[in-house]
């Protein structure tokens, strides 16, 4: 038996093993069956009555409980659908399966909601506020939208008036403006709360493809298709530094924590590191074979990610430049990485339509996301780390819920299992990233 739910009129409906949805009359303990396709593992009553909805495979079906004929079915996961719910009004299902993903179906329609809806255009970059209760978003669409999370309402759609397609978006570290690029090379701030305009630059001469904040807010970057980099004061809203010295676009920018250090990716296949105060170039880095789209500072500052057209992201020692860990296993070009706010998971996607989770410190893959139907060009995780949107060629912006086991956590419970420290075969053999020092502790 996997799940049972009672109706407003005390009917008993169960689902098992066997693929039979049972309704039971609760009064005498009679049953009619509904023999399903695949193993249901979960189910739920509409509001009415009138509906049930099962679970199983990667098909959510309604049912007919008067009569136990299937209506409609949707299909959307990627792997076992595990929970399905009712809105409170009956119209919308949601339902939650192994591919880590929710999604809204309109049981009316039979239509897949999207769990955020607005965009009519590819979704090039997304990002969380500081807070992690609203998602900027920029599409081909033309505008960047800022939605609740948790509701999936857009609050305000930002249109600057030009029909040019908005590839970067980017929040103050205090949440108090959203800064957008856009491919006619125009760089835009926004207040958060009013979705009013506050500022334009238009001194690129060409498409915007990145815009971040260093971590004090204090400046914005914006990387472009004309070869520049350039850095704006948040403080009297005027023009900085310009970066020079790539010799094609640049697609991507980042901040290091510490903000004195600025990191760009290229279509000259090199990644460039700039000093933040006077924007001298320091050192470029050589390494991937094709363009460059994407570049991420680890939170501590000591890691550099980068990913590109040759299919893979490389791990790099910031004081070095040297490539620690080169991660291949995406099928197509990789169009952007983020680090997990606690810095031991690198999330990376692109062309392929998959999203990738790689544990940084041994470059190994921790599990595969599937369900966007076309390339995802723009991920980012939550403050809290828990949940990892991604936006897609498809038009939609997904949130994933990534719920994986940290690796000190990992450690304690094979110690306390063990019940003493590894031999140094067993940390070879397990825990070949670990250093040779004990990883249990006394007892």
């Amino acid at each position: 038996m996997y799940d049972v739910a009672f109706s407003h009129d005390e009917t008993l409906a169960s689902v098992s093993a066997d693929g039979a949805l049972r309704l039971w009359d609760t009064t005498t303990g009679e049953s009619r069956d509904s023999q399903t396709e695949g193993t249901p593992e979960a189910l739920a009553f509409s509001p009415d009555g009138r509906t049930v909805a099962t679970g199983d495979d990667n098909t959510v079906q309604l049912w007919d409980p008067a009569t136990g004929a299937a209506l409609t079915g949707f299909v959307g996961h990627a792997n076992n659908v595990n929970a399905v719910a009712f809105s409170p009004d009956g119209h919308t299902l949601a339902s939650g399966g192994l591919d880590s993903t929710v999604r809204l179906w309109d049981t009316t329609s039979g239509t897949e909601r999207p769990l955020r809806a607005g965009h009519t255009g590819a979704v090039m970059s997304v990002a969380f506020t500081p807070d992690g209760r609203t998602l900027a978003t920029g599409s081909l669409d033309t505008t960047a939208h800022l939605s609740d999370v948790r509701s999936g309402a857009v609050r305000h759609t930002l249109h600057g008036g030009g029909d040019s397609s908005v590839g970067a978006v980017a929040v103050s570290p205090d949440g108090s403006i959203v800064a957008t690029g856009d491919w006619a090379g125009a760089v835009e701030l926004w207040d958060a709360e009013t979705g009013k305009l506050i500022k334009s630059w238009t001194e690129h001469g060409d498409a915007v493809n990145g815009v971040t904040f260093s971590s004090d807010g204090r400046t914005l970057a914006s990387a472009s298709a004309d070869y520049t980099v350039r850095l704006w004061d948040m403080r009297t809203r005027t023009p900085g530094a310009v970066l020079e010295g790539h010799t094609d676009g640049v697609n991507g920018v980042a901040f290091s924590p510490d903000g004195k250090t600025v990191a760009t990716a290229s279509g000259d296949t090199r990644v460039g590191l700039w000093d933040t105060d006077t924007g001298a170039n320091r050192e470029y880095l050589k390494g991937h074979t094709d363009q460059v789209n994407t570049v991420a500072f680890s939170p501590d500052g000591s890691t550099l990610a980068s990913a590109g057209n040759d299919r893979t992201a490389r791990l790099r020692d910031v004081a070095s430049g040297d490539t620690r860990t080169t991660l291949i296993g995406h099928t197509d070009q990789v169009h952007t990485v983020a680090f997990s706010p606690d810095g031991h998971t690198l999330a990376t996607s692109g062309i392929d339509a998959s999203i990738r989770l790689w544990n940084v410190a041994s470059g190994r893959t921790l599990t595969t996301l599937l369900g966007h139907f076309g390339a995802v060009f723009a991920l980012t995780f939550s403050p809290d780390g828990h949940t990892l949107a991604t936006g897609s060629g498809d038009s939609t912006v997904r949130l994933w819920n990534i719920d994986l086991p940290q690796p000190d956590a990992a450690l304690t419970t094979v110690c306390r299992n063990a019940g003493r420290d590894l031999t140094p075969q067993e940390r070879t053999a397990y825990l070949p990233d670990q250093s040779t020092d004990p990883v249990c502790p006394s007892r």
